[in-house]
């Protein structure tokens, strides 16, 4: 049995790297033809945060961008201007890749319990 857990458990880790570097070619060959132009999280971390690819990544965190700054807007929040946001449990940050780009004037705070995730934002995003 014990035998049997280890061998699963390195199966999963071969895995996840696999993943990880397949991705890394996509995302490669998406930057050459210009349709990759923001940070990309290994698959792993995409992972966690419920992003199954790339697309999944992008098009999930403008789902919750939109509808975010919308309410901040109606609520007399004035993302033109050099406030302080913070994104609690920021995962890889998938709203504030879409939110950072077009309210730039903010300054971004972000936290979260993953570290790998921390990491990602901190490399991604040196404005955070």
């Amino acid at each position: 049995m014990l035998s049997y857990m280890r061998n699963d458990r390195l199966a999963k880790k071969v895995l996840k790297i696999g993943l990880n570097q397949w991705q890394n070619g996509i995302v490669a060959l998406g930057r050459m033809a210009g349709i990759i132009d923001f940070p990309v999280p290994a698959n792993s971390s995409m992972r966690k945060t419920g992003g199954r690819d790339i697309r999944s990544y992008y098009m999930g965190g403008l789902r919750v961008a939109l509808p975010l700054t919308a309410v901040a807007m109606r609520e007399g929040v004035r993302l033109d201007q050099p406030i302080r946001v913070l994104d609690f449990g920021c995962g890889v940050a998938r709203p504030l890749l879409h939110i950072a780009r077009h309210y730039p004037a903010p300054s971004y705070y972000a936290c979260d319990i993953d570290d790998t995730a921390i990491d990602f934002v901190r490399r991604s995003y040196p404005i955070v």
